[in-house]
């Protein structure tokens, strides 16, 4: 029974890398997505991990209900943020880039996937996702 629970954990991180890869590497669909019109989220600007500062502030401006339905962690808490170097949430035109629960530290078995990129005029960047 361990080892089943053990292989279902390994399972979901991977899982979680992959949704990040995703969001670091894919433009969405469509390519030009609003917040309006957003199927697949994906917030490339279409170079190697470099992400549309206006896609991210149409993914955290959405109500979160559809935010949370296009990341497809139903039942779950997550917290999505993406900081500077200095650890700090990214703010643009007074939009922070995070989302979800901001508590997570105390929570039992949390997964979490960190991937290094760049914003065009916010420079490097780390894309935290955490998932409990």
């Amino acid at each position: 029974m361990e080892s089943i629970v053990q292989e279902e954990e390994m399972i979901f991180q991977e899982s979680l890398s992959s949704k990040m890869d995703t969001l670091i590497l894919f433009e969405g669909y469509p390519e030009d997505w609003s917040g309006e019109n957003v199927e697949i989220l994906g917030f490339s600007t279409g170079k190697p991990n470099e992400l549309n500062a206006t896609k991210l502030s149409e993914y955290f401006s959405m109500e979160d209900k559809k935010a949370e339905e296009l990341l497809g962690f139903h039942g779950r808490d997550f917290y999505l943020a993406v900081e500077n170097e200095g650890g700090e949430v990214i703010t643009d035109n007074g939009v922070e880039f995070n989302r979800g629960d901001k508590d997570w530290r105390s929570a039992d078995k949390v997964y979490v996937v960190e991937r290094k990129a760049a914003v065009l005029g916010q420079g490097d960047i780390s894309m935290r996702l955490v998932v409990w």
